[in-house]
């Protein structure tokens, strides 16, 4: 292993090891139940990366790290979604732990008649943690729920669990992002059995440090050192920097040929426009973007045609924010087609949800209807594990209320008839009955559950 390669590693583990002091120091204070992590968005990789670490045995510490990310739709399922996670955890470690000769005899404690849903699940907890108490110190509940419906819920859900008695050998923690913090203003009472700790892993100046590498004059450190400082910069949005920086990167990359790496610089600097909302010269710079891909494309570039799709969606998403509904719907109509021929489903069906649904908005229904079928064609190619945590029940769900919208149009204009023409799914009944072979009866409550329907790029949560 080189030095530089050393360096990179140690400036890494002293991020991981001062998460594990802190979780420690959480540990010690046997009065706190829980753990709220409170950091930037930004910082998000390197808080996965610690709790990869936990998970993997390559972790400092000696506590079982259980990541939960059962959907909270309200308080009153949650428990059970829990516990019945953690069956299936345990199912999954079982031939580990037989390997090992350890024992596999935990079972699911029944739940008794004069308790409710949170007594039961800290039971729960303890049988399990006790179990194995001769190879975990603690068990960590880490709860990322994949969909969070009510926040108001999800707060009165944790007032209610502090309430609780705990044994200190199980502990649970909750991610935050600091620019959106939910658990903020508990009762003093739930409070006092939570730790708030503020990280500071300051991911940005990481990356430029890492980037420096060894120093050396070449074209490729001296790019990736200014590529890593114009993200930093369009984060930040220090938009001056960032068009100084880009330029600076573009001269380098145009010097060397490279396309490809012109084309991500483009990608950042509109980003940082769009920090701004600057969206006309966001739109111009992912534009010029998309010609600098398909110059990759034509040139034969393994990168090409997946950029030039992803430049579209792009140009799409700032035309839709810009409600330029009808530009939007035939950027995306543009790179649907493509993302297919690239075999990118998602970004296919993708492509043609948020066409329909451009169309939607401008009441033009059939054309809504049109593209929506389009999109739940590609959704159907979609392997069977990954359509729930797809956009593929917002397709059904969009179809269904252009169907009913239509509907109510023609009622209105006092239609005897309404012709629909050659179509898949004819109505509402029949994109129905599709989603439920797709996704199973109870496919509505993925869109019910969740916070708000993505509209051209779904963000991260914790």
């Amino acid at each position: 292993m080189s030095t530089e390669q050393m360096a990179d590693q140690n400036l890494i583990a002293q991020k991981m090891e001062d998460m594990s002091q802190r979780w420690q120091t959480f540990v010690d204070d046997g009065e706190k139940v829980l753990l709220r992590w409170l950091f930037p968005v930004n910082d998000i990789e390197l808080v996965n990366l610690f709790f990869r670490l936990q998970e993997e045995e390559y972790g400092d510490l000696q506590d079982l790290f259980f990541t939960f990310t059962s959907p909270f739709p309200d308080a009153r399922p949650y428990a059970r979604f829990l516990a019945n996670e953690l069956v299936a955890k345990y199912e999954e470690i079982k031939p580990i732990l037989v390997d090992e000769e350890l024992p596999t005899g935990w079972t699911l404690p029944e739940k008794k008649s004069i308790e409710d849903d949170f007594h039961w699940l800290t039971r729960v907890l303890a049988t399990f943690q006790a179990y194995y108490n001769d190879i975990m110190n603690t068990l960590v509940v880490v709860l990322r729920p994949s969909q969070m419906g009510d926040v108001v819920e999800w707060r009165l859900w944790f007032t209610r669990l502090m309430q609780c008695s705990h044994t200190p050998e199980v502990r649970f923690l909750v991610l935050e992002y600091e620019e959106s913090p939910i658990l903020d203003g508990l009762p003093e009472s739930t409070a006092r059995r939570i730790y708030t700790d503020h990280l500071d892993l300051n991911l940005a100046d990481t990356m430029e440090e890492l980037a420096r590498g060894d120093g050396s004059d070449t074209p490729e450190n001296n790019f990736r050192q200014l590529f890593v400082k114009l993200s930093n910069q369009a984060t930040k949005k220090d938009i001056d920097g960032a068009e100084q920086t880009a330029a600076s990167a573009l001269a380098i990359a145009r010097a060397a040929g490279w396309l490809s790496m012109q084309v991500v610089v483009h990608h950042s600097l509109g980003a940082g426009y769009m920090q701004v909302d600057n969206k006309e010269k966001a739109l111009a710079t992912y534009r010029r973007a998309t010609v600098i891909a398909r110059e990759a494309k034509a040139a034969e570039d393994p990168a090409g045609p997946k950029m030039e799709v992803q430049c579209l969606f792009a140009e799409a998403s700032v035309l839709f924010a810009m409600e330029k509904y009808e530009d939007a719907s035939k950027t995306y109509q543009e790179a649907a087609p493509l993302a297919a021929a690239i075999d990118e489903k998602i970004l296919a069906m993708e492509g043609w949800r948020m066409a329909s649904y451009c169309a939607e908005v401008q009441d033009k229904f059939n054309e809504s209807i049109r593209h929506g079928e389009q999109a739940l064609i590609e959704g159907e190619k979609l392997p069977e594990e990954e359509r729930a945590a797809s956009t593929l029940a917002f397709v059904g769900d969009g179809l269904i209320r252009v169907h009913d919208k239509e509907t109510a149009y023609a009622k209105r204009k006092y239609l005897d008839m309404y012709v629909k023409g050659d179509r898949t799914y004819p109505d509402a009944y029949a994109v129905n009955r599709k989603m439920k072979e797709l996704l199973g009866d109870d496919w509505k409550d993925i869109v019910n559950n969740a916070v708000a329907e993505p509209a051209a790029e779904s963000g991260a949560a914790p």
